[in-house]
């Protein structure tokens, strides 16, 4: 009986000290986490004011470190581009779609918009530009 009660105590003391250990090693080292999002916009997040959509979890992960409002992924290329309501898909044959109308971008309206499509497609590859010289990409907030 003694020796299944000194068993116990042995177990409660290493994995209180592996515990501790742990502990220790939290504090002292750096815990990043990285959110990495396309497409989001500003209001997606409760932390960032949406009144619409919640995000408890996040929203206490935003409370407790810290927020960065603007991260640039240099990619090869530009997948997509979005312009107000208008979001265009930049593949071979280009898809527009009106995010207001149909969020779930079923109907591709790119041959009932070729102007709205060659606006974007413009935009698209100025933002390439732009990555390519490693500079941050330089457009400004425009309402249609």
């Amino acid at each position: 009986m003694l020796f299944r009660i000194l068993c116990v105590v042995s177990m409660v003391v290493t994995a209180t000290s592996a515990d501790m250990s742990v502990a220790a090693d939290k504090t002292s080292q750096p815990n990043f986490i990285v959110i990495f999002c396309d497409d989001q916009g500003y209001q997606d997040l409760g932390c960032f004011g949406s009144p619409h959509i919640r995000t408890p979890n996040i929203d206490r992960l935003a409370a407790e470190g810290m927020r960065f409002t603007d991260f640039y992924y240099k990619n090869g290329k530009a997948e997509a581009v979005r312009l107000g309501k208008w979001k265009l898909h930049l593949k071979k044959q280009p898809e527009l779609y009106d995010l207001r109308a149909d969020i779930g971008e079923q109907n591709n309206l790119a041959e009932s918009e070729p102007d709205m499509v060659a606006r974007m497609q413009n935009f698209a590859a100025q933002y390439d530009q732009d990555l390519k010289a490693n500079t941050r990409p330089a457009w400004t907030a425009q309402q249609n």
